[in-house]
């Protein structure tokens, strides 16, 4: 979710602007539903939720 200023107006950082183009990606070039990006995004939260993880129990080793 986007910052706001004082004002209102929206900060994006550069994650929010990848994830933002990658919908889009999936969207208009790949013919996604909004269910299907949704999926998608999920399953990559997952990959990097694990792989910092296995960093970590790697890290615990060395």
């Amino acid at each position: 979710m986007p910052r706001r200023t004082d004002k209102k107006t929206r900060l994006y950082s550069m994650n929010d602007l990848k994830k933002l183009r990658l919908i889009k990606l999936l969207t208009q070039k790949r013919g996604l539903n909004l269910a299907g990006v949704k999926m998608i995004l999920e399953m990559i939260d997952d990959i990097d939720r694990a792989l910092r993880e296995f960093e970590e129990e790697l890290e615990n080793l060395l």
